[in-house]
């Protein structure tokens, strides 16, 4: 998968990705980076109370529903930007 191909290389500071994806779904791309030792802050994003749980479970940073996106993914993206 090429997020995968580009969190390799280590230039990405920060992971924003959807539950529900073509190719691999938000739940396994964050098991298979954790799975990996990669410490890389993942946000999840999706309207599913399911996706959350799924995204706790494989170690999502922080998690944000979908009807408050606008208003919580600012303070999501600087509070692990700057830890």
């Amino acid at each position: 998968m090429h997020a995968l191909q580009e969190i390799s290389t280590g230039s990405i500071d920060l992971l924003i990705t959807n539950c529900h994806m073509p190719d691999m779904d938000g739940p396994t791309l964050i098991k298979t980076l954790r799975q990996g030792k990669n410490g890389i802050p993942i946000i999840m994003v999706s309207g599913s109370d399911e996706a959350r749980q799924l995204a706790e479970d494989v170690g999502v940073d922080i998690f944000v529903p979908k009807h408050v996106l606008h208003a919580a993914l600012t303070d999501a993206i600087r509070s692990l930007i700057a830890a």
